[in-house]
């Protein structure tokens, strides 16, 4: 795959090159201006770990969700991707990232302040809408940062989808849309389900705002994971009802 790629959310020039693992700066740089494509790796492959070794410098101990709370994990947060599957799995939360079309990217990054590590899917929507970039829509797993897990589930989900929203579109001014939510428990786990349409104007590209839907959902360790899919407003039918297949498929092992 040589093609640019600019998700609708998530993304930007598509250099065919794998982004250091272990720079913050370096993984922000490459979220706001391209995402490494990945390139000629067979499924085959199989099983890949990843460790954020920056993320231990992040930990802050227990923190309070609602009156009482298990203590936040303070080891390392890992992830594994099973590349033949499709199935991203970071602690004990798993998700089945969307088929063809959707091409995976393999190599989990943090989100610095948002998210300490996420897979991510993308299918293009408008390739090459400016000559240069494409758009695409998106589905990703990832795990909240401890800087967002504090309060209520409803607070963390809304400051969760603001924040993406407004990291996750690159340089491009957004205006988020009214949100709503509701209860969403996963196998057991206390979580939610949030929407909201992130509207955006970008010169040349047809899409006007992309349809964001998160599931946020508490883990035993007090940690928070996040299922999300940002889908262009004028995506192919079947794509966008790939993406909702694919939040369907978290579990809570």
């Amino acid at each position: 795959m040589t093609a640019a790629h600019r998700p609708g959310w998530l993304g930007a020039d598509a250099p065919a090159t794998r982004p250091p693992r272990t720079s913050v700066v370096r993984a922000i740089t490459v979220i706001t201006v391209g995402f490494a494509v990945f390139v000629g790796v067979s499924m085959a492959v199989g099983m890949m770990i990843w460790r954020d070794s920056s993320a231990s410098t992040e930990a802050h101990g227990a923190r309070a969700l609602g009156a009482a709370s298990p203590s936040v994990a303070e080891t390392v947060p890992t992830g594994q991707l099973d590349r033949i599957t499709r199935a991203a799995t970071i602690g004990s939360a798993t998700l089945v990232l969307p088929d063809d079309p959707y091409a995976v990217y393999p190599d989990p990054m943090p989100l610095q302040g948002v998210l300490d590590l996420f897979f991510w899917a993308g299918a293009t929507v408008h390739p090459s809408y400016d000559g240069r970039h494409s758009w695409s829509s998106a589905v990703l797993l990832g795990r909240v940062s401890d800087s967002l897990v504090h309060g209520d589930l409803e607070g963390q989900g809304r400051e969760t989808i603001r924040q993406l929203s407004r990291t996750f579109f690159g340089e491009h001014e957004t205006r988020l849309g009214e949100m709503t939510w509701s209860d969403h428990s996963v196998d057991g786990h206390p979580g939610m389900v949030f929407s909201a349409r992130v509207h955006y104007s970008v010169p040349r590209l047809p899409s006007r705002y992309d349809t964001v839907t998160a599931v946020l959902v508490q883990l035993d360790d007090g940690s928070l994971v996040v299922a999300a899919a940002a889908v262009p407003d004028d995506t192919d039918p079947e794509v966008a009802r790939q993406a909702a297949d694919s939040l369907s498929t978290l579990s809570i092992s």
